[in-house]
Order: C-alpha cells, then structure tokens, then sequence
C-alpha cells in the first residue's frame, strides 16, 4: 500500500499540471488525478507521472469531485492540490516526517497565495494532509472543506510548517472574475441548504471579486453575525466593513467596524492601517501616526513566514504603509515622523532612491523639472496618491503645481481626491469652466469629496449662475447630511446665499 496519496481534480490545467506534479514526484507514492472534462493535454502530462486517472461528470459540486477522488486514492495519507499549486521543496522533510506516523491526523499547511500583480501576498492556513479513512469526506459545493469532517471522526488537527505555494491569485483582474463566476453558482447553492457564517463570508469574498459591493457588504455583514465563525474571517469582515464606509465618509460607523476588528486582533497589519486612515479623517493626527507605526512593525512581523499563526494573514507592501505614514507626518506638520518614515523607506532594498530624493525636495518646498514631474506621473500609484497630492501642493508656483497634476490625469482620472485637487488647481489658476466640469464629474463618481460641493458653489457664485445652487444643495443635503459638520456647513452656506437666491 502506497504511504502517500497526491489526490487532484482537474479541467485543461497544461499550463499549470507539470510544475505541481515535478514538485511532489519525490514525495507521492501515488498519484490520482480526477478529470472533470479536459480538452487540452492535462491527460498527457499526468501520464507522464504515472498518475492513476479517472473521469468525472462535472456536476457543480466540488466536494463530489473530491470525494469521487478520495474513493480511488489507497495511500495511508492524502495531500491534496490544486494544480496552480506547488509544494514548498523546503517542506517535503516535514512531510515524510509526519507521513510516517500512524495517529489519526490532519494536517494545517501554510498556503503561500503569490500576488505579483498586487504585490500583497496573502498567507492562509487549511488542513491539505490528512490520514486517509473511508470516514473522511469533502463538504461544500464550493471553497469546500475537510477538516468539519476529520473533526466530526475526531482527528486531532496540528500545525506544520509545510508550505504550499498558490499562483491562483496571479492571473489578473479577468482571470479572477472568471474565477469567481465558476464559484458564484455552487456557493450560492450550497448556502441554500447550509447558510453558514463561513459560506456567507466565501459569499461576501466572491462578490468583492466580481465587485458587486452590495453583495459584499451583505454577506459579511450576515457573517460577522455569529459568534462561532473563527475570528480571523470575522476580523477580514470587519475590516471590509469600515474601509467602505470610511469611503463613504461614515466615520463613526467605519470607527466602529475597526475597533471590533481590533478587538479580535491587535496585531493585524490591515485593520491597524485602516484604523489610522480613520482617525486622520477624525482629525486624530498623532493617534493615525501612532496606529501607521503599529501596521508597519506588525507587517514587518509577519513578513517572516515563521511567525505566522492565523488562518489568513495579509502581508503589505511595506512601501505602502510608510508613504502613508509620510503623508499623515506632512498633514500633521510632524518633522521628526516625517524623517522617521523617510529613513525606513529608504532603507528599503526594492525602492527607487530617485523617488525618496523626489520626497524630500517636495517636502522641502523645492522645485521640480519638468523631466522629474514626469517621473512622478510614472510612479504614482493609488496607494501612494494622498502624500504626492500634499506634497504637490507645496510647490510654489501655482502652474507647476497644475502642471504636476496633469502628468497624474491618465493614471486618476476617475479618482475623487485627484479630481479634487486639480480642480481647485484649475479654479487658482483662473480656468474656472475646466475647474467646473472637473467639480461636476466627479460628483457622480460612487466615491464623492464635499469639499467639491464648497468649490461648486464659489464658481456658481463668481460667474452668476445662482440657478444651479439650489440643485447642488440638495444634492449635498442628501448625499452628504451624515458626515459630522457637513450639515451645519451647508446651513450656513444657505443662509449666507439666501438672498441672492430668492431674488
């Protein structure tokens, strides 16, 4: 009898198959690989392998597909994969270690998801070995588990450090989509007969890939609902929650959401991030820095693959959280965090010390070149948008300043705050109609800034075009009234305009 069973279910996956085969060849004693109706040459390859093969009618049911592939599977253990995965070679001592025990058990690996397109990686924790027993079965029609079932024969489930490299997620927003629409079907099946917490959060996850935000929020917001869900997937709920509703300007309820995500884990690098984007909207400038510095040290904690001990644990570009430590330094007139976040930044291997230079001639009111402005139009990014938008607008020259701006456009056209700023750049520099349609597009993004409302209304004033006010103030009334202050603000701009609108 084989030690070691690799069970895979597989459809067209030649471009993936051989690698994940070549990475176990030295550890599976056997190989059953399921087919649910390939065309290419997956057939040929798991031949080359001696892989033991078998036909399956696909059924929309993944757990069918896993089970019929645990039917034929006669090893003492069975690792499963998908065929985007690899195993770690660092890994396979560990496992002929534990393979050679006879306990009932099941086995948590670390799934390395590579996210080169992103650049944040995210690290998950699932059962992928366990002891093979004619008990043990797959449930879920998609994101489908083992362990209820290895729990219910009572296995004992213990960590390991055996990675399991994932390129899933390396496929591009249209690969994922793709992806996601495969899962939607079964899940939303599935949580017909079994509305569990856990496959309201899969829900949830799947929708943010085919970005139905509506459906999103809905599922999480089901999901956080029961006490029993791990706290790791509540903790992305939550996360989820007050990141929206910090876009929607509902800084009280994004509060809320953060601090009980918080609450579950002090730790996590995200929500330690989004916490401080929270308070710089609350106008807390010292509690956003020192909840910034915490997200970075618990990043960098993370980054060491040995420390990792949740079920998901999201690994940040660290570029990303010292940019927003060096905006909320600047907001904050802060020169010692400034430095602080400067130096970290600098000392990172992978970035462009031709940017850090950029950095710190902005923040020291220098001016830039033309050929520099248009090296800050190739590197701008959206996590990195805040601080160059600050930074521009300490240079002097208010045309440079515009200038600047321009060399951003094709990159954030459809952004709020960019809009924002080039419109006021426009209105300074006296091209008030541009400064107006500017102002008016951007009201119909989903993401709106206020402040455009006040700048609209400044322009309508200027150039006598009192019969569009009464519109935008009620566009405001309605959009905005929820955001502390706002309303009182457009009280008083009533009142003050009163006049020349009744006339």
């Amino acid at each position: 009898m084989p030690n070691l069973t690799l069970s895979m279910i597989v459809k067209n996956e030649e471009a993936n198959l051989r690698e994940c085969l070549e990475s176990v060849k030295d550890v599976a004693d056997e190989i059953v690989i399921v087919d649910t109706g390939s065309t290419d040459n997956s057939l040929k390859i798991a031949e080359e392998f001696g892989a033991k093969i078998f036909n399956f009618d696909w059924i929309n049911d993944f757990s069918a597909a896993r089970n019929y592939a645990l039917k034929q599977s006669t090893g003492n253990w069975i690792l499963y994969l998908d065929a985007d995965e690899r195993l770690n070679g660092r890994s396979k001592l560990e496992l002929k270690k534990i393979t050679k025990k006879e306990n009932m058990l099941g086995v948590n690996c670390l799934i390395n998801n590579v996210d080169e397109i992103t650049g944040t990686p995210k690290f998950m924790k699932y059962v992928r070995l366990f002891r093979n027993s004619e008990k043990i079965k797959f449930s879920g029609k998609a994101h489908e588990q083992i362990e209820v079932s290895l729990k219910n024969n009572n296995y004992s489930i213990i960590s390991s450090k055996i990675e399991i490299i994932h390129l899933g997620y390396n496929i591009g927003k249209a690969g994922l989509k793709k992806k996601a629409e495969r899962n939607l079907f079964p899940l939303l099946e599935e949580y017909k007969t079994n509305p569990s917490s856990y496959y309201a959060f899969q829900l949830a996850n799947t929708y943010k890939v085919l970005e139905d935000r509506e459906n999103e929020i809905k599922y999480h917001k089901i999901a956080i609902q029961d006490e029993n869900l791990k706290s790791e997937y509540k903790a992305v709920g939550y996360l989820t929650l007050a990141d929206y509703a910090l876009r929607d300007n509902k800084i009280d309820i994004a509060l809320e959401y953060v601090a009980a995500g918080l609450d579950l884990d002090k730790s996590h690098p995200l929500l330690n991030l989004v916490a401080s984007q929270i308070f710089n909207a609350k106008k807390e400038n010292s509690k956003a820095i020192e909840l910034c510095k915490t997200a970075l040290l618990e990043n960098r904690k993370s980054s060491n693959i040995e420390n990792i001990t949740d079920l998901i644990s999201i690994i940040l570009p660290e570029e990303k959280i010292l940019k927003h430590g060096l905006y909320l330094s600047i907001s904050g007139n802060n020169q010692y965090m400034f430095n602080y976040f400067l130096i970290e930044l600098n000392r990172l291997d992978n970035f462009d010390k031709i940017e850090v230079g950029l950095i710190e001639k902005l923040f020291n009111y220098v001016e830039l070149s033309e050929e520099e402005l248009s090296y800050l139009g190739r590197v701008v990014d959206v996590d990195s948008i805040d601080l160059y938008l600050i930074l521009i607008a300490r240079i002097e020259s208010k045309q440079t300043q515009l200038n600047a701006l321009f060399f951003l456009n094709d990159k954030f056209e459809m952004n709020s705050k960019y809009l924002t700023r080039l419109g006021l750049s426009l209105y300074e520099n006296e091209y008030r109609g541009e400064a107006t349609q500017i102002f008016e597009r951007s009201l119909k993004l989903e993401e709106k800034d206020p402040s455009q409302v006040f700048y609209l209304i400044s322009i309508y004033v200027d150039e006598n075009k009192y019969e569009k006010i009464p519109e935008l103030l009620e566009f405001a009334m309605n959009e905005f009234s929820h955001i502390s202050g706002i309303q009182e603000k457009l009280n008083n701009v009533i009142k003050k305009l009163e006049p020349i609108l009744i006339n």
